[in-house]
């Protein structure tokens, strides 16, 4: 969505989590990031208005810029690797529709508009799309549509399942599928490899 804060050390301020004294040593770089434009569409959190909002006119629109920005930050930084957490607000809930059948039936709604895609499956697809590892911290479905599984093609990198509480996989007992699981307590993460990172 996008914040009206000019930095994360404003953001961590406005917060109030945080004391002064613990964001000192850390204020250089949290005043370096700032928020990018975001995908947003109001349908899917009725409670938010989004601020710094990107604007297309289709989602495949959408989903390209996202796919820009994550190559940006990539170079700009000087990024080998990358991994995407979402970690937006809670959207409405959805079933799967015909649009989440396959990559090309998303991609077909993209272009189209189709009104069951949601801000988060854009911003999946743009990382899958870029070789970029998926982990999905809200409850939506943005990482388990069939669609996702082609994306980028196999094997796929997205973490499986939602809310980063389940990490039940149908693969990790084959050894050929490249599946890494990593224990963090109560989640319990599943990436697959992609072949673009190494």
């Amino acid at each position: 969505m996008g914040s009206d804060l000019p930095n994360a050390l404003e953001a961590a301020r406005t917060a109030g989590v945080l004391e002064e004294h613990d964001l000192a040593p850390i204020s250089s770089e949290l005043e370096g990031v700032v928020a990018m434009p975001a995908v947003f569409d109001q349908r899917w959190v009725k409670r938010l208005d989004g601020v710094r909002v990107k604007t297309g006119e289709t989602y495949f629109d959408l989903a390209e810029q996202l796919i820009a920005d994550i190559e940006r930050f990539r170079t700009e930084n000087g990024c080998d690797r990358l991994v995407m957490v979402w970690c937006g607000s809670t959207e409405a809930y959805q079933e799967p529709s015909a649009v989440h059948d396959t990559v090309e039936s998303f991609e077909a709604g993209m272009r189209a508009n189709d009104e069951n895609i949601a801000p988060s499956e854009l911003y999946t697809y743009a990382a899958l799309v870029s070789g970029v590892p998926f982990a999905n911290g809200a409850p939506n479905l943005s990482a388990d549509l069939p669609c996702m599984a082609g994306v980028g093609g196999p094997p796929r990198c997205a973490l499986h399942r939602q809310g980063l509480q389940d990490g039940s996989d149908p693969h990790e007992d084959d050894p050929r599928s490249g599946v890494q699981v990593a224990d963090a307590g109560h989640a319990r993460l599943v990436f697959h490899q992609h072949p673009r990172q190494p």
